[in-house]
């Protein structure tokens, strides 16, 4: 169920990118959106941040 709501928050998140750079995007800017870390562990991009792993 977690992780339902997970790519629920992501999808919601990606249209309002999208709709924010409306007639603006490119195929750059589409993968700056799909590498978005905004609020981990509910962002659209979730692979670990391997400089923030502790020693």
């Amino acid at each position: 169920m977690v992780k339902v709501i997970q790519i629920l928050i992501s999808e919601s998140r990606i249209k309002r990118l999208m709709e924010l750079n409306y007639g603006q995007l490119t195929p750059k800017l589409m993968l700056e959106i799909l590498a978005d870390h905004n609020k981990y562990q509910n962002s659209i991009c979730r692979h670990v941040d391997e400089t923030k792993l502790l020693p």
